[in-house]
C-alpha cells in the first residue's frame, strides 16, 4: 500500500502528490505516476461519497475521524493540513469501506472455491 504526501508542485494546474515509498510523483487527475520509479503505474479509482458528517455517521458509525492537532503542534503539519484532513476523512473512510468489502468478497470466494473442490 502506498502512502501519499503533497509535493507542493502543480502539473496541468492540478496538485501533484508523491508516494513516500518510492518518491514517485502522482497526478490526481489522471490517477497515475507521472515521474519517478513508478512512472506509468495507475491507481484504481475507488467509489467515494460526498456527504455531511451527520449523514455519514448514521450509516458508518465506526468511522475514524481526523481531528485538528493540539495548539502548537501545527509546525509538524503542512500549511494546508486542514483542507487535507477534511479531504482525507472522506477518502480514508471510502478506502476503508472498499477494502473491507473486498476482503469480505475474497473470503466468500475462497469459501466457494473450497466447497467446489471438496465436492465429489
Amino acid at each position: 500500500m502506498l502512502r501519499f504526501g503533497v509535493s507542493g508542485k502543480l502539473w496541468r494546474q492540478v496538485m501533484v502528490l508523491f508516494d513516500r515509498q518510492s518518491g514517485s510523483l502522482w497526478s490526481q487527475r489522471d490517477h497515475r505516476a507521472i515521474a519517478g520509479p513508478l512512472a506509468g503505474w495507475t491507481l484504481e479509482v475507488l467509489e467515494s461519497t460526498v456527504t455531511d458528517w451527520s449523514s455519514w455517521n448514521k450509516t458508518h458509525p465506526a468511522t475514524t475521524v481526523v481531528v485538528q492537532p493540539k495548539p502548537g503542534a501545527d509546525s509538524d503539519y503542512p500549511p494546508h493540513w486542514k483542507w487535507l484532513a477534511a479531504l482525507g476523512l472522506a477518502l480514508v473512510s471510502a478506502i476503508q469501506i472498499a477494502l473491507k468489502q473486498r476482503k469480505k468478497e475474497s473470503r466468500e470466494q475462497q469459501s466457494r472455491d473450497r466447497a467446489s473442490r471438496d465436492r465429489p
